[in-house]
């Protein structure tokens, strides 16, 4: 989700969103490219500022501070020469699956939400630039248009239930970068496939 961008009947994800139009296209058209490099950038909690990333692990508890927000954050970094830069942030989670077992054969019954989590992206002065707090589904996606050179943190709060729950949280950043990463990016492929 963090690398589909233009929406195939729209504009950006966030532009059909305001348009009261969401979901008409998913998260959008994605960005094979832009899906590749952030599975390059594995970055664990409370990371080095970087472009784009993602992460995996399990909601715990423990994890979760008193104002439901968890005590760990991932970092964003927007480079400064990247003009008309924009982040998108995805976030998802497992449901809980009911299944039988019949005949060797497991059927799904049911999934159900168990916990809620909610998105909240803070720029370098704690304040907040984009947020996502949808109830009725098992992702959370933000994006917005961000500032040459900043950093900005994401932020996840638990805002329902109690249950251990696995998560994904992925980032990019765009915008126009005269190709430099693009090449540079392309010349480590080549070479660190010989």
């Amino acid at each position: 989700m963090a690398a589909a961008w233009r929406n195939p009947g729209g504009s950006t994800w966030q532009a059909d969103l305001a348009a009261d139009i969401d979901a008409s296209d998913g998260a959008g058209a994605l960005d094979t490219y832009a899906a590749m490099q952030i599975a390059r950038a594995r970055h664990s909690r409370n990371n080095r500022p970087a472009r784009r990333g993602f992460d995996v692990g399990t909601v715990r508890s423990a994890d979760v501070s008193a104002n439901g927000f968890l005590n760990y954050v991932y970092r964003i970094l927007v480079p400064r020469r990247l003009l008309v830069p924009t982040v998108k942030v995805a976030l998802a989670w497992d449901s809980e699956v009911t299944a039988v077992r019949l005949l060797g054969i497991t059927i799904p019954l049911s999934s159900t939400l168990t916990v809620d989590l909610d998105l909240e992206i803070r720029d370098s002065n704690g304040a907040t630039v984009a947020a996502s707090v949808s109830w009725d589904n098992s992702y959370e996606i933000a994006e917005f248009a961000a500032r040459r050179g900043e950093t900005y943190e994401i932020c996840i709060r638990r805002f329902s239930g109690t249950d251990d729950v696995w998560f994904g949280v992925a980032w990019e950043v765009r915008g126009l970068d005269f190709f430099i990463d693009r090449f540079t990016e392309l010349g480590q492929v080549v070479v660190g496939a010989r």
